[in-house]
């Protein structure tokens, strides 16, 4: 993903369900939830009803299809996990995610469809199971495709294995731009776009591995397959963890987290629009509590994208590329999972 000046990207995305209630004002969710009503969605296209228990059951033994699509109202509070996280973070090494980086964008290109972009997701499933090695609780595997290119998921199984989950995600694939050659052969190192959301990734996991983290509820690292060409592995997987009930607390995806415009304050960039107000402003709390960021929002807009990125150009020699400044981002990502999950 890229957007208008290629600042470092933050979305705070909302657990399923509050998209289809977010027309629907607070006070009367509060107030039909007091009465014991359930707000039920029966058809993609129809709008949500308001049923009782007794009605809901009906509808499961009339074997009616519905979906449950109620959004409970969550407070995330205020970061409490001060000396912990201070702790682990402070374990994070630049120099495995310059040693990380070099390896990602050695790589021709991460294309979705081609060799080299299902080489690369077997090379970030390979690190992460090296990474959870021998640790109980911890588990790595591919989310396959019908393209080339896997997504990954890690998972910390959580005291409380059935509930919601937080998730820190980033895109894995890169695409060059250039009308000279053919999008599977066009060189596309993706240093910036998203190399370094994959990286802050991998770093975060491997700290909080070593930290020993076990948290209250699940955390999911997820790097997706196919964004540049349409958000394809992330859809895929929520549209599969949408089909069967899985709850989602929160997800903070990570794009673009190395670029800082020369001559401006170094800020996180947070999305506003397509997102949730309650879990975006928890998330500037937590930049200002953990890192060195300021904050910053700004709406991406349909399909937003500044294509002079995808380019052979995006390397980690690329003017604006900061080391220090994508840094802390992989605080920002240990953080949310300690904050959101313990």
């Amino acid at each position: 993903m890229a957007i208008p000046l290629r600042l470092a990207v933050l979305l705070a995305l909302s657990f399923i369900g509050i998209q289809a209630t977010s027309a629907i004002p607070s006070s009367e969710i509060t107030s039909k939830s007091a009465q014991g009503l359930r707000l039920i969605q029966l058809g993609e296209d129809l709008e949500p009803v308001w049923k009782t228990d007794d009605e809901k059951e009906n509808l499961i033994r009339s074997r009616t299809r519905f979906f449950d699509i109620q959004a409970a109202e969550i407070s995330y509070g205020e970061p409490a996990h001060h000396a912990t996280v201070k702790s682990a973070i402070a374990d994070i090494s630049v120099k495995n995610m310059q040693a990380n980086l070099g390896t990602l964008t050695k790589f021709h290109n991460r294309w979705y469809k081609s060799s080299t972009g299902a080489a690369a997701s077997k090379w970030i499933l390979k690190t992460v199971k090296a990474i959870a090695a021998g640790k109980p609780g911890v588990t790595a595997y591919a989310f396959t495709h019908p393209w080339a290119q896997s997504s990954t998921i890690v998972r910390f199984a959580g005291k409380n294995k059935a509930g919601p989950i937080t998730i820190i995600s980033a895109h894995m694939d890169s695409v060059g731009i250039d009308d000279k050659v053919d999008i599977m052969a066009a060189r596309a190192p993706g240093a910036d776009d998203d190399g370094s959301g994959t990286v802050n990734l991998l770093e975060a996991f491997r700290v909080l591995v070593r930290a020993g983290f076990h948290p209250a509820n699940p955390v999911e690292f997820h790097w997706y397959s196919g964004e540049e060409a349409g958000m394809l592995g992330s859809l895929a997987i929520a549209a599969k963890y949408k089909s069967e009930g899985i709850h989602v607390k929160g997800d903070l995806h990570l794009d673009m987290t190395a670029f800082t415009p020369p001559g401006t304050p170094p800020v996180a960039a947070l999305i506003t629009d397509d997102t949730n107000p309650a879990l975006t402003d928890f998330v500037a709390k937590l930049v200002r509590t953990y890192t060195n960021l300021g904050v910053a929002r700004s709406e991406c807009g349909y399909a937003c994208s500044d294509h002079t990125i995808h380019t052979k150009h995006d390397t980690t020699n690329a003017p604006g590329f900061s080391w220090p400044h994508t840094l802390e981002f992989t605080k920002l990502a240990v953080a949310f999972a300690y904050e959101m999950a313990t």
